[in-house]
């Protein structure tokens, strides 16, 4: 009987001591896994601009439709906002993560640039006989060929 007085203190003891501490000590697993989601959104943000690039070669080449063209830029321009959204979250991307979201940024410019079909500074669709954009009101270099 007295023996089992010390046993439960020292077990309430180790029990309060692990309570307190056990958030302490995991405050290094967050970090672990948010350089994990760091890596995954940057591949995911390299993915895409592939997939873009492709999209374009395919449409150049006729494989794709316009419609489907379209639609899938956008598609994948708006998922690569997104993703870069989320990177800056992270406090901004490394300096190679940067210099790879300088790429993708100006990439989509210029292919925005060649697509004479779609305003260059906003991507708003435009017709052939437009000479500003009807959404943000730039002045287009020449007009457009449908």
């Amino acid at each position: 009987m007295e023996l089992l007085v010390p046993i439960i203190c020292l077990l309430l003891l180790v029990g309060l001591v692990f309570y307190v501490g056990y958030p302490l000590l995991s405050a290094a697993a967050p970090h672990r896994l948010r350089e994990g989601e760091h890596q995954r959104l940057i591949e995911r943000r390299e993915q895409l601009l592939a997939s873009i690039k492709e999209i374009e070669f395919d449409q150049a080449m006729g494989k794709l439709p316009e419609g489907e063209y379209q639609r899938f830029r956008q598609q994948f321009e708006a998922e690569a906002m997104k993703v870069l959204q989320q990177l800056d979250q992270f406090g901004g991307a490394s300096r190679q993560g940067r210099g790879l979201a300088e790429r993708v940024e100006k990439d989509l410019r210029a292919l925005r640039r060649k697509d004479q079909t779609h305003c260059p500074s906003c991507g708003a669709q435009r017709q052939p006989a437009d000479c500003f954009c009807s959404r943000c009101g730039a002045r287009f270099a020449k007009a457009a060929t449908a």
